[in-house]
């Protein structure tokens, strides 16, 4: 509070005007002490928010941390998984191609090879037995001559 003076008539002016002075001086200072003392509040209560701010922060990352150790754990197990159903793969396949070669040369065996049959067009003539065993020993004969 500011300090109130006695003013003496005796001075006149000069006394009166120094004890103004002193309590503006006085009110002015106490002005700037409560504004700083305003502005450490004010800095105390914002370094506490953002030491809030840093923990959540540091919080937030560690849990992170720990889901994605997680997550890889569950993405390499899944990758052994993938290995060994595609190892069980190729061993079935191979067994499934040992079964066809078995029993295709039993069919082949019983049934004879396969043959791929073209079909006959129009322009093709039919030849009867005797005319392509003639046409074959033709070839024969011209194979014989060019050796």
């Amino acid at each position: 509070m500011p300090v109130i003076t006695k003013m003496s008539f005796s001075d006149n002016n000069n006394t009166y005007r120094s004890n103004m002075n002193n309590n503006k001086d006085d009110e002015s200072s106490e002005s700037i002490q409560r504004q700083i003392h305003q502005y450490k509040n004010s800095m105390l209560d914002r370094s506490h928010h953002m030491v809030n701010l840093v923990s959540e922060s540091e919080q937030l990352g560690i849990n992170t941390a720990t889901e994605l150790a997680t997550q890889r754990e569950k993405l390499e197990k899944i990758d052994n998984n993938l290995d060994t159903i595609d190892n069980t793969l190729i061993g079935t396949q191979q067994r499934i191609n040992r079964l066809q070669s078995v029993f295709g040369g039993i069919k082949n065996y019983f049934y004879g090879p396969k043959t791929a049959f073209l079909p006959k067009s129009n322009s093709q003539p039919n030849m009867t037995k005797n005319q392509s065993n003639n046409t074959s020993s033709n070839k024969q004969q011209q194979q014989r001559i060019s050796l």
